[in-house]
């Protein structure tokens, strides 16, 4: 995953509520087994 990238969601679960993930970790902490990310909802539901 590259810092910055949008990927779609593929968790069943979370997909209808937040259909892409915004990844904001910086590459120099790659060799960790998790990642930061920021679910991106549509404007027009922000209240979720």
């Amino acid at each position: 995953m590259m810092q910055f990238d949008v990927y779609e969601n593929e968790n069943p679960a979370s997909r209808q509520r937040f259909p892409y993930l915004l990844d904001v970790q910086a590459e120099l902490l790659d060799s960790l087994g998790t990642r930061v990310i920021i679910p991106l909802v549509a404007r027009e539901r922000p209240n979720l």
